[in-house]
């Protein structure tokens, strides 16, 4: 039952977790404008 939780409150943290990496990759790329990277950075904080 343990092991259960913990490989469940991993897959919880991972997925949001990969949404954020794959946000601040973005952020810190020359590719988005000013206000993109503003709003990312805002819902990341969120």
């Amino acid at each position: 039952m343990r092991r259960d939780f913990i490989v469940n409150v991993s897959h919880e943290l991972c997925t949001p977790l990969t949404v954020i990496n794959s946000f601040l990759e973005r952020a810190l790329s020359n590719e988005i404008s000013n206000e993109t990277r503003q709003r990312q950075l805002k819902l990341m904080a969120e």
